[in-house]
């Protein structure tokens, strides 16, 4: 991507990774201070072109990209937008198409990413941190819940299987996601995901997760969310489980793992390129 000019606006491409929509933007474009206000107004659903996440790059070589929520606050990690981001890459020839394997610098750490088919990338978020189980006081309930990380922090509420909560009638995630995001537990926010079905094939799991986003709220899907519920429900079934096919509203995701490593891939798509002008 290229500086333009203020009347040619401010290049972007818009994608999405499993229905996590993003934008991406070139250092460039965007302005050199108060980046925050930007973001929030390209990403806001009604007056500027809406996403879940910016994907700032910031360096090809080395290639590197920093990750920015709807709200204008960074993240430390967004695993379908940094896999989708390195779809496009390829697309545009930022990186080596024919390369099996990828560094990227994301937020400000390296990772690696695999390529699996022409064009798509896995990605390794190393190995999951799970910390024991807790109790959250929230609206008069004490909800269990497991704190992960995976890069950005987690917390896994499990309403099947062992250490299930029983939800109250007329359970909506999103009230509960909202407020878990926020708790005073979480001094720096977190990312809350809800797993409602647990089936087991063999030595593969089959999952439904409900995701609510630090800094976006309620998405279509939450790639390091999937990591985060799948490494939770790893810990807690006997056996060698290493394929998890999680599925968040119309999308599944693909968790593998390698020992204690995990590995992310899923859909992702091109939806549209452009031109913004915060002015407009």
């Amino acid at each position: 991507m290229q500086k333009r000019s203020p009347r040619q606006g401010c290049r972007f491409f818009k994608l999405h990774g499993a229905g996590n929509d993003l934008l991406v933007m070139s250092s460039s474009e965007m302005p050199a201070t108060n980046k925050a206000a930007f973001v929030r107004k390209i990403a806001h659903r009604n007056l500027g072109i809406g996403c879940d996440q910016l994907m700032e790059l910031v360096s090809r070589k080395p290639l590197a990209i920093q990750v920015w929520n709807q709200d204008g606050s960074k993240a430390e990690m967004c695993a379908n937008g940094s896999r989708t981001f390195l779809f496009l890459a390829a697309r545009q020839g930022w990186i080596n198409r024919k390369a099996k394997r990828v560094q990227v610098r994301i937020s400000g750490k390296n990772y690696e990413a695999i390529q699996t088919t022409k064009g798509n990338y896995e990605l390794s978020l190393g190995e999951p941190q799970i910390s024991p189980l807790e109790m959250l006081s929230l609206r008069g309930r004490s909800i269990p819940f497991y704190p992960v990380t995976t890069g950005n922090p987690h917390a896994v509420v499990l309403m099947t299987g062992k250490n299930a909560w029983k939800a109250p009638p007329g359970f909506d995630y999103r009230a509960y996601g909202a407020k878990m995001e926020t708790h005073r537990r979480f001094p720096k926010k977190a990312n809350v995901e809800f797993v409602r079905k647990i089936r087991r094939q063999g030595n593969a799991v089959e999952m439904e997760v409900e995701a609510w986003e630090r800094g976006a709220g309620a998405t279509l899907s939450c790639g390091s969310g999937a990591v985060a519920a799948a490494a939770v429900v790893r810990q807690q079934m006997p056996g060698s489980l290493n394929l998890f096919k999680v599925r968040m509203t119309d999308f599944t995701l693909r968790i593998r793992f390698e020992g204690a490593v995990a590995f992310i891939s899923g859909p992702c798509a091109l939806v549209a390129e452009g031109n913004f002008f915060p002015k407009g």
